[in-house]
């Protein structure tokens, strides 16, 4: 008489699930190693002969071909029945063909993390395909912000490059007109030398007047007063011309003063970038933001250090 021996529920359950576990295993590694061999069969069928040859040879369709040639793809790295022997693929024993499939729609880094937060025993198949279009959706979502974000600081970089290429045109020109304020400067106090030279000369020696005949019908008296109006009309014009070139000099002094207007024009347009870019990214990181305002600060201190000195 056989012996009947009595095993708890949970031995029994272990068993059941130990034999669900190898047959899941079973399952999806054929499923792959079917690919292998469709993938090995398809490169010696005619162009154009694919389905036919399915049909007549193993009786799939094209669609269920190629899922398990997608699954080999996946996964099949490895022969028939060794699909999870290292372990490296445990993780997806539990999957059966039809939900390892859906999991292709992830990246292999994602997938992996995927069947490792989720329970799979106890997915359906259209539970997990809305899952993974969840995941995908939110994926380029995530793309699309990323992309716009980029396109933004692009833009922003490529402002600042305008600016800053504008900052050195005006700089450049700047620079340009300072010189030819310097040259202007000197060429000024040359003509101003001469013509105080002459001034002085004009007043250290007066003409004479022109010594002609003396005829009754002359009159001295005319002649007097005209060479004085002449002395006077030169003198003056002498006097205006100096009183304009002294002008002309003071006005090209300051060219160091006009070099400053413009230099200070563009300080301010850069601190204005910087303020708005410390806004921005205070919204985002406002320890970073906090860090970068102290450093703007102690840099203000010290060019106000600089201006006191």
């Amino acid at each position: 008489m056989n012996e009947i021996i009595n095993r708890s529920g949970d031995v029994i359950a272990a068993e059941i699930n130990f034999i669900k576990r190898r047959t899941q295993e079973t399952m999806l590694s054929a499923a792959v190693e079917i690919g292998r061999l469709l993938c090995e069969a398809k490169v010696g069928v005619p162009y154009g002969d694919w389905g036919k040859w399915l049909e007549e040879n193993v009786d799939y369709s094209v669609s269920t071909a190629n899922n398990l040639m997608k699954l080999y793809n996946e996964y099949g790295d490895k022969p028939q029945q060794s699909l999870f022997d290292d372990n490296s693929n445990d993780i997806f024993a539990m999957l059966s063909p039809s939900q390892a499939l859906v999991l292709t729609a992830l990246p292999k880094e994602e997938r992996k993390e995927f069947v490792e937060t989720h329970d799979v025993s106890d997915i359906s198949v259209r539970e997990l395909q809305k899952e993974v279009d969840r995941l995908k959706a939110e994926k380029a979502a995530s793309d699309k912000s990323a992309q716009a974000e980029k396109a933004e600081l692009q833009k922003k970089l490529k402002d600042s490059d305008t600016q800053r290429k504008k900052a050195e045109g005006d700089l450049k020109a700047a620079n340009e007109e300072c010189t030819k304020s310097v040259n202007e400067n000197w060429d000024l106090k040359s003509e101003l030398k001469k013509t105080k030279a002459e001034l002085e000369e004009l007043k250290a020696n007066p003409p004479e007047p022109e010594q002609v005949p003396i005829e009754p019908s002359v009159d001295l008296e005319a002649i007097r007063k005209k060479v004085e109006a002449e002395y006077t009309a030169r003198l003056s014009a002498a006097e205006a011309q100096n009183q304009s070139l002294q002008k002309k000099l003071t006005l090209a002094s300051s060219a160091a003063l006009h070099k400053f207007n413009i230099h200070f024009g563009l300080w301010q347009q850069e601190y204005q970038t910087l303020a708005k870019l410390l806004t921005e990214i205070e919204a985002e990181e406002p320890e970073r933001a906090e860090k970068l305002r102290q450093v703007l600060q102690k840099f203000a201190g010290e060019m106000d250090g600089g201006v006191h000195e």
